[in-house]
Order: C-alpha cells, then structure tokens, then sequence
C-alpha cells in the first residue's frame, strides 16, 4: 500500500526487495492457509482482502471458497493488481476479482453481501483515529449481518522489520476505533509477531443503519463485467456514461456542472454495455 512501509509488517530483510518482486506479503511469518483457518470461511462465500499487497491471502480465501464463492481483492497500486490477476489466472482461480481501488472511499461492493472482509498489516499506514471510521463503516455496509471483520496487525514492540513502533497499532487501539463503527470484538489470536482480532456487527447498530442509510447501486456488483454504466445525477436528473475503469473517481455533471461521485449511490445506477474508451 505505502512505498516506504507498506503493509510490510512481516518482511524479511531482503536488500529492499519486495516479496519475491510481487509485493508486500506476510506470508513468510505464518502461512496463509493457517491463518485463515480461524476464520469461519466455508465454501461458496464472499471475501473482500482490503489492501491486498501481493496477494498470498488473497488466493488462498479463493481456494476456500471455491467456484462457488467470489473473492475482492482490493489494493491503490496498480501493479500489484496486474500481478495478482497474474497470479490467479495461472492458477485458474476464475473466483478472484482484483481491483485497484481507495480502501478508505466506497467501494463498488453490494450492502450485506460479503461474509468476511480481511485487513492484513496495512492499518499501521493511515492515522487510524481519522482514517478508521470510513474504513470501518464501509466493511460494516459491505457485510452480511452474520460476516465477520478479521485485522492482522503488528505487536507494537521494536523489531528487526517492519514499520517502526510509533507507527505500529496497539489491539487496544484498533478494537476503540473498530467497536465505535459498530462492531463488537469476538475473538483474539496471537499469531507470534503479529495479532489477529476478529469482529462482528451488532443488531443495534445494523437496525439503525438499515433506517438510515440509502442502499447501493446494484449496478456496482456486476460492474467487471460491464464496459460502462449509466448512473443519474442527484442534483439534475441527467444521464452520465461512466466506465469501468473510473468507478472511483469523481466527476462533473454535464447537465449541471456539480461533481458527483457516483460510488455513493443514492443515484439509481443501472449497468450497460458500452465501448470502453
């Protein structure tokens, strides 16, 4: 995620190079499929990996989850991206969706569709008091009322690699800011270097959330396999083509010359087939 500390709690000194010339990864500390384990994943489920790095986490959930399952692997550099979708068609995992993406602005995942969303050392990057809440509100939109958050985090004490310890969050420190977006902590391993928490929502806050807040674009979820999509404009009416490849972005309304950002879908989107520019 940074290209100076990264989600690089777990690398091993290498003269500077990333993991195997891929990218940041922890699965040299403990192995993916071990740490997965934990979490209640079956087959035919829904999993987001929320700054993705290489990806080693990634691959392994898609295995879990099978043809009948989907993974989102999200990351904001592209070539790590690139490589996964690499990785995961050599594999022949048709299940992963990688997708080079902002994980602290919305993301075109559907409310209440995914039964787990993976954080693995990457928190240390932001200001977790400041970034945390828009983070921690998507993955609770994003997940079933039944899902399950899980965030791999480095102990805050001194070691040889990694982030340096003032940048390093506390499991106290993450559940504060994780349990005021509504989730509640329900279960803590240690994984030796590192720690894993894992959350779940809770009915009150889903209750008023449900009340509240508007729901999706469903023009989101099938959106890798659309060229384009028409969403309106909130503020005139008009029509807007937005491709694919700009979901994230923000745009200026023809019509009435507002920006809009159409990932916040108060906008009755609807997807289409398009000529991808």
């Amino acid at each position: 995620m940074n290209s100076k500390h990264g989600n690089d709690c777990h690398h091993k000194y290498n003269g500077g190079k990333e993991h195997d010339g891929r990218g940041p990864s922890s699965a040299w500390l403990h192995e993916p499929k071990m740490v997965l384990g934990h979490l209640p994943l079956k087959a035919g489920h829904v999993f987001v990996d929320l700054g993705c790095g290489a990806g080693d986490y990634t691959v392994e959930a898609a295995k879990i989850v099978g043809h009948g399952g989907k993974v989102y692997a999200f990351d904001k550099w592209q070539h790590l991206i690139d490589s996964l979708a690499k990785i995961a068609k050599s594999l022949e995992l048709s299940n992963i969706v990688a997708l080079k993406a902002d994980i602290c602005a919305p993301l075109p995942i559907r409310d209440s569709s995914v039964d787990a969303v993976f954080i693995a050392t990457v928190l240390h990057i932001f200001n977790l008091r400041k970034t945390g809440p828009s983070i921690f509100s998507e993955v609770f939109r994003m997940l079933k009322p039944e899902g399950c958050l899980a965030i791999v985090e480095c102990k805050k004490e001194e070691q040889s690699f990694g982030p340096p310890k003032h940048m390093r969050n506390a499991p106290d420190e993450v559940e504060a800011v994780v349990i005021s977006c509504g989730f509640k902590k329900i279960g803590y391993i240690d994984l030796g270097y590192n720690y894993m928490i894992q959350f779940a929502s809770t009915n009150k806050r889903r209750k008023e959330k449900d009340m509240t807040t508007p729901q999706h674009c469903p023009g989101f979820e099938q959106f890798r396999e659309l060229d384009s999509f028409i969403c309106q404009c909130p503020n005139c009416g008009k029509e807007i083509e937005i491709f694919s490849d700009e979901f994230n972005k923000e745009h200026r309304c023809p019509g009435c010359g507002e920006k809009v950002n159409f990932t916040q879908c108060e906008l009755s989107g609807r997807g289409r087939k398009g000529t991808k520019r």
